[in-house]
């Protein structure tokens, strides 16, 4: 029998496999790759845009662990698409996903305890990731120190500090003096992952310290001040139909009181005011979501 026409099943799926990778890869791209990081990619060696805020942001409330973790999402998408963008020039960077030290770090030296760490490697210099409980560090070190870098954390100067503070039973984060909000998690990892590349370019400073500029503190003070805004009306929306709520019930115990006691009149006046009361509260209910829908405008 003739199988010169026939197709060859090996190679079919093998460039069926091919073209589902490409497919997937371009997904990825299209997906993750939005406008603006593409074009901060291109030019790599440039500072990030100012931090963006947008009119719903709100506060991270991560642990430490998890906001580490996200910043590595970020990290671990810029070095797969730099790898393959058309820069100027060419940067191989290795993401090391945050792991838990196999040292304690920092328990000897009497500092808090690094519970999360990882890395981000360009030759010659790495950008190190550290988490304690309520603390972020980021250092750039030479990477011939990354073995022993672990316990001699106090001979390098930190290029970031992001601190945790507890409010309202939950933790909030700072970096600069501002509090950090989920629209601005994508500044703060091209903040990193961009001084890493130029220090190994050599138009930075290993020294230099991060700071954000004035646009972004005036967008971000304004934002902060927003949030709290909502937050005062919401709370004072609460607590005024919970005082409604316990008059309501009151009213009702001292009627049912009056009942007991055969005061029919005071107990009559009583039921009244009680109905009364509870379809204006209705009334309140509807008007608290039309306060929601206008605090979160």
């Amino acid at each position: 029998m003739d199988n010169s026409n026939s197709a060859d099943p090996t190679s079919n799926r093998s460039k069926t496999s091919e073209d589902l990778s490409k497919k997937i890869l371009g997904a990825m791209q299209t997906k993750f790759t939005g406008e603006e990081t593409a074009h901060w990619i291109a030019n790599v060696n440039e500072e990030p845009s100012a931090a963006i805020t947008q009119t719903h942001s709100k506060p991270v409330h991560l642990s430490s662990m998890a906001f580490l973790d996200k910043l590595f999402d970020d990290f671990q998408r810029y070095s797969f698409e730099l790898s393959n963008a058309e820069t100027a020039e060419k940067h191989a960077v290795i993401c090391n996903r945050p792991l838990a030290p196999t040292t304690a770090a920092g328990q000897s030296s009497g500092e808090s305890l690094v519970i999360f760490q990882g890395t981000l490697i360009t030759n010659p210099w790495a950008l190190v990731m550290q988490a304690q409980a309520h603390k972020i560090v980021a250092f750039i070190v030479p990477v011939e120190n990354l073995d022993t870098f672990s316990g001699r954390e106090t001979f390098f100067t930190s290029y970031m500090e992001i601190d945790g503070i507890t409010e309202d039973s939950v933790i909030i984060w700072k970096v600069d003096g501002q509090t950090i909000l989920d629209s601005m998690m994508s500044f703060l990892s091209k903040k990193l992952f961009g001084i890493l590349l130029r220090v190994a370019s050599g138009t930075a400073l290993p020294a230099e310290q991060f700071s954000l500029d004035t646009n972004s503190k005036e967008a971000l003070n304004l934002n902060d001040m927003l949030f709290h805004n909502r937050r005062s009306l919401n709370a004072g929306y609460e607590s005024f139909a919970s005082i409604v709520d316990q008059e309501i019930n009151q009213l009702s115990a001292i009627a049912m009181k009056g009942i007991q006691v055969l005061d029919k009149d005071n107990a009559r006046d009583l039921m009244v005011r009680t109905n009364h009361l509870k379809m204006w509260r209705e009334k309140l209910l509807t008007m608290g979501e039309e306060l929601k829908q206008i605090i979160a405008e």
